[in-house]
């Protein structure tokens, strides 16, 4: 299995939020994803939500609110 920069840093995010309340959504409709990922203990990743025809553009959405809030 070939792996995306995207579905790379997800796992990472994923196998680095033991300790944190972490909620990850994924849905996909009619060719559209929407991915959304929040904390809620004031640690881990921070917060987002992205849009996109793929995963990798919904999830680059993600990561540049997060990178936004935290510049």
């Amino acid at each position: 299995m070939i792996l995306t920069a995207a579905e790379r840093q997800l796992i990472r995010i994923i196998r680095t939020a033991g300790g944190h309340n972490l909620t990850l959504t994924v849905r996909v409709r009619d060719g559209h994803h929407t991915v959304r990922i929040a904390t809620y203990d004031g640690g881990g990743p921070g917060a987002g939500i992205g849009y996109g025809e793929s995963f990798d553009s919904a999830w680059h959405g993600v990561t540049e609110l997060r990178a936004q809030r935290a510049g």
